[in-house]
């Protein structure tokens, strides 16, 4: 089975800090935390696997883009990627649906 090395922004570290922050400042449960910690986690193992398995951001936004994304917390976020190489992952970002994520 072919898998794919996926890399990581620095961008990307940051979005996940910062919504754990507000999880945590909002009162939400550890349980609720570390579910979707998990939740995180397993898209992340999927894009090793099956990249193409992601929705293609273009059909969201009104620009042409070869990003794709997964939505994770209920939808409400949206973890963006590209494909760059046969075999690498680019992982950029996780950020609200709430917000303007479109320009990211």
């Amino acid at each position: 089975m072919e898998t794919y090395h996926v890399e990581i922004a620095d961008d990307f570290y940051h979005d996940l800090d910062a919504i754990i922050e507000r999880k945590e400042e909002y009162g939400t449960y550890q349980s609720n935390i570390d579910k979707f910690k998990k939740e995180v986690d397993e898209v992340i193992n999927k894009l090793r696997i099956s990249p193409i398995s992601g929705a293609n951001l273009s059909s969201r936004v009104v620009y042409d883009t070869n990003e794709k994304f997964f939505l994770v917390d209920d939808f409400k976020h949206l973890m963006i990627y590209e494909i760059v190489k046969d075999d690498e992952v680019h992982l950029y970002r996780i950020l609200p649906t709430k917000s303007n994520w479109q320009k990211h």
